[in-house]
């Protein structure tokens, strides 16, 4: 690499340690998303089936 390989290789090792970063900070993040949607889902459902259910007793 004519004396140049002192240069590359730490590029290399830095450009892959930061990819690397980034997928598991963005996978986590996903996950963490995931699990707020997922409460926030159980959230909606809660909500509908107590509305569905005052509504009922009223017209009964």
């Amino acid at each position: 690499m004519n004396g140049f390989g002192i240069f590359i290789w730490p590029a290399y090792i830095i450009a892959f340690s930061l990819i690397t970063y980034l997928y598991i900070a963005s996978t986590l993040q996903l996950k963490k998303l995931e699990k707020e949607i997922e409460i926030l889902e159980q959230k909606v459902a809660a909500e509908k089936i107590k509305s569905s259910t005052s509504s009922l007793s009223q017209t009964a």
